[in-house]
């Protein structure tokens, strides 16, 4: 019975990381060698397959709102222009 709610579970986390770099299989693999938790952890942290960039400074790897190279967002502001505009 533990077995097969740890399977469950690294399915879970398998559907987990489908929009993930590694896909499904990768995670499902994590999550069932490492642990649900664990698996899960590490797929979270793996980079989005389409990140939408930044198309200011070509930073190509972008996945959050504000770019961490040049702090812009798609506007082209960055946090502190886009509070004033508020």
């Amino acid at each position: 019975m533990q077995i097969a709610f740890w399977i469950i579970l690294a399915v879970l986390v398998g559907f987990a990381g489908t929009n993930r770099k590694g896909g499904f299989w990768l995670a499902f693999f994590l999550g069932l060698v490492l642990s649900p938790l664990v698996g899960l952890i590490v797929v979270m942290t793996l980079a989005k397959k389409n990140a939408k960039g930044c198309a200011h400074c070509g930073n190509e790897y972008n996945e959050a709102e504000y770019c961490g190279l040049c702090k812009k967002n798609d506007q082209g502001l960055t946090r502190e222009e886009a509070a004033m505009r508020k």
